[in-house]
């Protein structure tokens, strides 16, 4: 018996549904090219075999009303939600991440979705599960999941690191976007809650731009920006090429990750010492 998955509704390429030890994803019509382009390319495989994505191929045995192409995948078990990870887990998985979408980038792809409801542990290694979210990488040199990445995994980790034990651990309760760089410097910085609503938001937009200006489209660039002369000054600096190229993204936020240190104490840390046995 199969039963469909509760977050079908906001996956573009199909429709998951469960058995007892199978999971299977009916494809829409529209998205079959997409899907066999992508299992063509070798980048499924690769990750396969690299332990970073459940074990997935075409399957011709099972007739899902309503679909004629069906996708049958590994499914992992027991399933450990996000918001029952230590926060190594957590930084764990952002390397993880980080893999996949290096590799995807290998064969022409990227990941558009970096949440963290898109992975689930093995044993004790995470692995990438969306097959939905690997899309073709476009011209721009900006990785559609930087910003989601870094709310994710970043920003939740710092609080952790600060002492926000609890806001950590109820963080993913519903979503698995963690938390909004407007909240995270509201809590990093309480001065900041004291700005102007609209300030403050244009100010993180204009530190988001200054830190990843090789990043942003130069058409975005000339429609948020009031002066025009401006954005083509940006434009002339990137193209002599005095940013950084976004090929380092990747391994900026690696070190993001390795740099956030925290204490392993925990207030179960002397527990062995508090009884007579």
């Amino acid at each position: 018996m199969l039963t469909k998955s509760l977050l079908s509704t906001i996956d573009d390429v199909g429709v998951v549904y469960f058995s007892d030890n199978k999971v299977f994803r009916g494809v829409y019509d529209k998205k079959k090219k997409d899907v066999v382009d992508l299992l063509s390319s070798g980048l499924i495989q690769k990750l396969v075999d690299e332990k970073l994505f459940p074990e997935t191929k075409i399957c011709n045995d099972l007739k899902i009303e309503g679909f004629d192409f069906v996708l049958e995948h590994e499914k992992i078990n027991p399933i450990i939600y996000p918001y029952e990870w230590s926060p190594e887990m957590l930084r764990k998985a952002g390397f993880v991440v980080l893999k996949v979408n290096e590799i995807a980038n290998d064969y022409g792809y990227e990941i558009k979705d970096s949440h963290v409801f898109n992975l689930v542990y093995r044993n004790s290694q995470p692995v990438f599960v969306d097959f939905g979210s690997f899309i073709k990488k476009g011209t721009t040199l900006k990785w559609a999941a930087y910003e989601r990445f870094i709310c994710a995994y970043v920003y939740p980790l710092k609080l952790y690191k600060i002492g926000c034990l609890d806001i950590f651990k109820n963080l993913f309760l519903v979503t698995g976007k963690g938390v909004s760089p407007k909240e995270f410097w509201r809590i990093k910085n309480p001065l900041l809650r004291y700005l102007n609503g609209h300030f403050f938001e244009n100010y993180l937009k204009a530190i988001f731009l200054f830190r990843n200006i090789e990043t942003i489209r130069i058409s975005t660039l000339e429609r948020k920006i009031k002066y025009k002369f401006i954005a083509v000054l940006i434009n002339k600096l990137i193209s002599a090429k005095l940013f950084a190229s976004t090929k380092i993204n990747g391994t900026k936020l690696k070190k993001q990750l390795e740099s956030i240190r925290f204490s392993n104490k925990t207030e179960w840390g002397t527990y062995h010492e508090r009884w007579d046995v």
